[in-house]
């Protein structure tokens, strides 16, 4: 049995659905991508749940309501800057209310209708990315 595994850091990220349509944040790269991030060194023993309500508050701001429902995506993203690569586990959620007050770290935000939205491999970081999310959101 090897003893070589890979070491991967880990996102947590949420779809939220208000409606028809879906909740994406835009990055200063002009990239989509879901509310979330990583999990820090001080919440390793938190509950998967603990740590998204952590950084929905961080990034879409303190009175964002939702229901937190199952994991339904997952996929890598490979950062230049950094050795490991980081595991992307993207859980669905309905949006309740709440005014979003966007954090420094995205451009914009926007609702949009997977179904009436013509998405593009270079709107989202990696080919990877497009290729899980893209069909996750056409067909739901």
């Amino acid at each position: 049995m090897s003893d070589n595994y890979a070491t991967y850091q880990v996102s947590l990220k949420v779809l939220f659905k208000r409606g028809k349509s879906v909740l994406l944040i835009c990055d200063q790269n002009g990239v989509w991508d879901f509310p979330g991030g990583r999990i820090d060194l001080t919440e390793t023993r938190s509950s998967f749940s603990a740590v998204i309500d952590r950084e929905i508050k961080e990034e879409l701001g303190e009175d964002i309501t939702y229901t937190l429902g199952a994991p339904v995506l997952c996929f890598s993203r490979h950062l230049v800057d950094q050795a490991e690569p980081v595991l992307i586990v993207v859980y669905s959620a309905e949006y309740l209310g709440g005014s979003i007050q966007l954090s420094l770290e995205h451009d914009s935000w926007e609702w949009i209708d997977p179904s009436l939205y013509s998405f593009r491999e270079e709107d989202f970081f990696s080919k990877e990315e497009y290729d899980a999310i893209v069909p996750y959101l056409q067909s739901s």
